[in-house]
């Protein structure tokens, strides 16, 4: 919902900690969803299996980062 520009999530030190509605016209919507503690739960679950996916994508990609890096110091093939 965040990537599709209807809402936003404040975060307070680094954990998702509020969300806002990006259109006053959704508020009343995001209300109504936000007092549903089933829907609550089961967004806060998605929400930080799709934050531990987007770091560990992030670390991969530092690896490969530094498996290149490596090949170079040892005077391996350059890409």
């Amino acid at each position: 919902m965040e990537r599709a520009g209807l809402i936003s999530l404040t975060q307070q030190n680094g954990r998702p900690y509020g969300i806002r509605a990006a259109k006053p016209i959704y508020r009343t919507a995001f209300n109504h969803m936000l007092s549903d503690t089933r829907l609550t739960a089961l967004m806060g679950v998605l929400t930080t299996k799709q934050l531990i996916q987007d770091e560990e994508d992030r670390i991969r990609r530092y690896e490969e980062e530094m498996a290149r890096l490596e090949k170079v110091l040892r005077g391996g093939v350059r890409e």
